[in-house]
């Protein structure tokens, strides 16, 4: 009997300490925490970026067909593509960019940070002119009403240091003016009479260069 009044009487006590503990209260990442030194901090999720550590000029890629990666993953297509474009997007920070920033007759390296490149996956006609696959840097020379186009064939370089020697290829095409400006270089292809006509634009023009395959 003294046994078993015993075991009740540990088993009360159990009981009552359990219930008087204090609950431990859910971690909030957001809450303050204590540091080494005592002092309270928080977890920052978006920390606002520090100036000169990201890239004001974002790498862009696109493809013809259009989104070419997608379809192949969606199995609506195969193979490779026909063309890929991998620049840089600068803004235009409300500046006068061609005539002005870009001077007229100077070369461009039609992005920013490392040249843009292009990468044929089958020969192609570009604008009329012939062009063997491969990789090759772009670069324009703009004029008020009309731009030449340059393949280059010194891959992998920073976008200010063109050879003309290596030119491959330099086609002229018109440029037009558009009412809105473009803040962010911008390029895309689309399709038209069978083309793959690549669409540049930025500032207050715009221009077009056809593929054939």
């Amino acid at each position: 009997m003294k046994a078993s009044y015993s075991l009740l009487y540990t088993a009360i006590l159990f009981l009552a300490a359990c219930n008087s503990s204090t609950p431990t209260p859910a971690t909030d990442s957001s809450a303050a925490r204590k540091t080494n030194g005592g002092s309270a901090s928080q977890i920052i999720v978006n920390p606002k970026p520090v100036s000169g550590i990201f890239d004001q000029s974002p790498m862009d890629m696109i493809y013809f067909p259009t989104e070419f990666p997608k379809l192949k993953s969606q199995r609506q297509a195969s193979g490779d593509p026909k063309v890929r474009v991998i620049y840089s997007r600068p803004q235009r920070h409300n500046r006068a960019i061609f005539g002005g920033l870009q001077k007229y007759g100077q070369p461009w390296r039609m992005g920013a940070n490392e040249a843009t490149e292009i990468q044929l996956f089958a020969p192609a006609s570009v604008n009329g002119k012939k062009i063997a696959k491969g990789t090759y840097i772009l670069y324009c020379i703009p004029e008020e009403k009309e731009w030449t186009i340059v393949f280059n064939s010194a891959s992998y370089t920073w976008g200010l240091q063109f050879d003309p020697a290596n030119d491959v290829l330099r086609t002229t095409i018109p440029v037009e003016a558009v009412e809105e400006p473009v803040e962010a270089l911008t390029m895309f292809f689309t399709e038209e009479n069978g083309k793959a006509m690549l669409h540049i634009e930025w500032d207050h023009v715009k221009a077009k260069l056809p593929f054939s395959f």
